[in-house]
């Protein structure tokens, strides 16, 4: 999986039954799913047409 992270989250077990059905009837894996999750996240939070500079030490 060179090129790609693993990404671990604790979820109740009546949650992850929940989510996964409605991903079931979506027919989106996890995977897919949080990958939308996090490029919608971050299309909201990241500047826009610029890349961010850090000051100091990143975090």
């Amino acid at each position: 999986m060179e090129g790609q992270a693993r990404v671990n989250a604790f979820l109740d077990p009546d949650l992850k039954k929940r989510l996964y059905r409605v991903l079931l009837e979506e027919d989106l894996t996890f995977s897919d799913w949080l990958r939308r999750q996090i490029d919608a996240y971050l299309a909201e939070k990241e500047p826009k047409g610029k890349l961010r500079k850090w000051k100091g030490e990143r975090p």
